[in-house]
């Protein structure tokens, strides 16, 4: 059975957690071209810190860490977003588990619309980016492919 599992200072016995997870954050940031010090040392100072901007979780299956995923809500291109920098799974997962981290992702975006309502920052939607892709486009517009960037709406947002 996986348990998700949100990092944070507040969450007691969650940073046990923390070393293993910012190994697994670091080297996939290698993998995919990141600077993966500078990474590595922004969530250190944001978990640190309590800030509400880090959505940092694990899956955990007995007692190991079997997945992680990595979100800032930024402001990007004008608007308030859940940037998911890294999403990883060690094996594949059941469509139950899928939707079992999306709600939790979009959990940790409904409590930071609730604490930032009166600051006028609102997120509806999740981003990332990927290196598979399509690259048809690229062959008539003069880019080289380097990443796809996805959107997803969140449902609920500003229902809770």
């Amino acid at each position: 059975m996986i348990e998700l599992v949100r990092i944070h200072r507040d969450a007691k016995g969650t940073t046990r957690w923390l070393e293993p997870v910012l190994e697994r954050i670091h080297a996939m940031s290698v993998r995919f071209d990141g600077n993966a010090d500078a990474l590595v040392n922004d969530v250190w100072k944001q978990v640190a810190d309590k800030s509400p901007t880090l959505g940092l979780f694990v899956a955990i299956e007995d007692e190991q860490i079997m997945g992680h995923a990595l979100g800032f809500i930024r402001d990007w291109d004008g608007r308030w977003v859940a940037w998911l920098t890294q999403v990883q799974l060690d094996h594949v997962v059941g469509h139950a588990t899928h939707d079992q981290m999306l709600a939790f992702l979009g959990e940790w975006v409904e409590q930071f619309n609730l604490a930032f309502k009166a600051h006028g920052i609102h997120v509806a939607e999740m981003m990332d980016c990927t290196p598979l892709m399509h690259d048809a486009w690229a062959r008539h517009s003069g880019f080289t492919p380097y990443r796809y960037l996805m959107v997803r709406k969140i449902p609920f947002v500003g229902k809770g």
